[in-house]
């Protein structure tokens, strides 16, 4: 719950605090007396706006946020990283492109159907180390510099991946759909909100084989306001237990399907050669395949599987295949049968 004091409360601290002076008459003791009364310190310029279940229920959130960038980031750079969620707190605009590097990765978000933007800082350390291994290299990297413009290009890709998993770690509070508006290098050209505006900030520790650095999250209290009433440990939790109807387990499962690539090989006949023969092939030779022509059906082999009968031809100046009917597999068995 955000801590307000009202005029009353002033009024009646004031009053306590000079009859303190006037029966104490030490500064010391007045501190003294104020910590035994457990009287706590408040900010004016620094309003907490955000409660510590607030805060620990985003802190939960993004560990799932973590975890996925951290398999997605391993299984893409084919080595150990690991990400954490290193401190979730708040602070004004200010002070936070204060603590940022320049040159750095500086991603503004739009955070829709939330009004405003969000930002995700990565360590040049980070970042030139997940593009060097996109690019070839073996990691390692300890460069600091403008990105250039394909590079740009590719960290958004990356800071797009980081988006969906993000969505996902929101998906029981609410259903984000953010996107990539603009990448900077130095924050101080792309000023999000007014520099008192205060800021959600979820700070990731970053490992990249022997590689450290940070990422950060940045979400201006404006923009995270109307959703702060869901973030708390019951709404979660609640909505955790609730189970997944079956369409759209089925969604999850049909989007990961579609999205899997696998290999379609035509296969025309099959030819026995000797070892001898195999050996001595060259380029230009020429392999006879047993009674094959031109009018017969090629197999399409789907992975291990054939699936489908084809006839070979052209599209243009491309050879090509044209799929003409799936084939059962007894079917295949008849087929194998007589073409073997």
């Amino acid at each position: 719950m955000t801590e307000v004091l009202s005029q009353q409360d002033l009024d009646q601290l004031l009053q306590s605090i000079e009859s303190l002076e006037d029966s104490l008459g030490s500064e010391v003791d007045v501190a003294d007396s104020i910590a035994e009364k457990q009287i706590q310190l408040y900010n004016f310029r620094k309003p907490d706006r955000f409660s510590k279940d607030q805060l620990r229920t985003i802190e939960i959130m993004h560990e799932t946020f973590s975890r996925l960038l951290m398999n997605t980031l391993s299984g893409q750079m084919r080595t150990l990283v690991d990400v954490h969620v290193a401190s979730v707190y708040q602070i004004i605009y200010e002070e936070f492109v204060k603590t940022i590097p320049t040159p750095t990765t500086y991603a503004i978000v739009d955070m829709q159907p939330l009004s405003g933007s969000a930002i995700i800082e990565v360590d040049p350390a980070i970042t030139f180390n997940i593009l060097n291994r996109f690019f070839g290299g073996s990691g390692g990297s300890t460069l600091n510099r403008e990105l250039t413009e394909i590079e740009i290009s590719v960290v958004e890709n990356i800071i797009n991946m980081m988006l969906r998993h993000l969505r996902e770690a929101w998906s029981r509070i609410i259903s984000l759909k953010p996107n990539v508006m603009q990448i900077e290098t130095n924050p101080l050209l792309a000023q999000v909100v007014p520099p008192n505006e205060m800021m959600l900030m979820i700070l990731f520790n970053c490992r990249i084989d022997d590689i450290e650095g940070l990422i950060n999250i940045a979400i201006p209290y404006i923009t995270i306001e109307p959703v702060i009433p869901k973030l708390t440990a019951h709404t979660w939790y609640s909505s955790a237990s609730q189970q997944s109807t079956e369409d759209e387990v089925k969604g999850e499962l049909e989007e990961l399907i579609n999205k899997a690539e696998i290999d379609l090989v035509a296969e025309l006949n099959k030819s026995s050669l000797t070892m001898n023969e195999i050996v001595s092939l060259e380029k230009g030779d020429i392999i006879y395949m047993e009674n094959f022509t031109k009018e017969q059906k090629v197999r399409l082999r789907v992975g291990q599987t054939y699936k489908f009968l084809a006839s070979p031809g052209r599209s243009g100046a491309q050879k090509a295949i044209k799929v003409l009917e799936p084939i059962e597999q007894e079917d295949l068995y008849k087929y194998m049968s007589q073409h073997s």
